[in-house]
């Protein structure tokens, strides 16, 4: 990916483990300024530091996306810090490996906020910045 996304602005969520990390750091690789979003303070500034190695961008923003005013500041601060929004990753995600006797209705509704409900969220976000 030879800076094919040169100038690109990022939100990634998850970005600080599995699937969210790595897209995060392979859109900085890429040229994309990120805006990394999740829960782990220290995750996040592991990955921000790995991107600003490397001569990338990075902005951390500490959010739980199933929270609302979370995510609203997440967007938020990603548009402010990086001037707009090009892309929006939805990679946070939980799961639960009960069975459907075993699983909660809890466990069930914390994996749609995060898996269904954020991301829903999400996108009305930060369509108006894309």
């Amino acid at each position: 990916m030879e800076k094919e996304l040169n100038g690109m602005a990022a939100l990634v969520t998850g970005a600080t483990s599995g699937i969210g990390r790595a897209t995060a750091l392979r859109f900085a690789e890429g040229g994309a300024r990120v805006a990394l979003v999740g829960r782990s303070a220290e995750g996040l500034k592991e990955v921000a530091e790995q991107i600003g190695a490397h001569g990338g961008e990075a902005v951390r923003v500490r959010a739980d996306v199933t929270v609302e005013e979370d995510a609203r500041r997440a967007v938020a601060e990603a548009v402010e810090h990086l001037g707009g929004l090009d892309v929006l990753v939805n990679a946070a995600g939980i799961i639960s490996n009960g069975t459907i006797e075993t699983t909660t209705l809890a466990d069930w509704d914390a994996m749609m906020n995060v898996n269904l409900r954020s991301v829903f969220h999400l996108m009305q976000l930060c369509a108006p910045h894309l």
